[in-house]
């Protein structure tokens, strides 16, 4: 295809289809702080041990 053409074509798609790069790059913030904060939160609940309960021991009713 002649470049001279394709130049024509793609002025008139930018003028019929008003896009901008403003949504795609605040959804792809969004994402990278998405990711941000799961990874902060797996690495927090991996680092803080659990802790143990100890059972209650049960006391046998005294025999009558």
């Amino acid at each position: 295809m002649n470049p001279n053409a394709i130049q024509k074509r793609l002025a008139r798609l930018q003028r019929e289809c008003n896009v901008s790069a403003g949504p795609a790059l605040l959804l792809s913030a969004a994402c990278a702080v998405l990711v941000l904060v799961l990874v902060m939160n797996a690495g927090l609940s991996d680092t803080t041990p659990a802790e143990a309960v100890t059972p209650i021991p049960k006391i046998a009713a005294p025999a009558a």
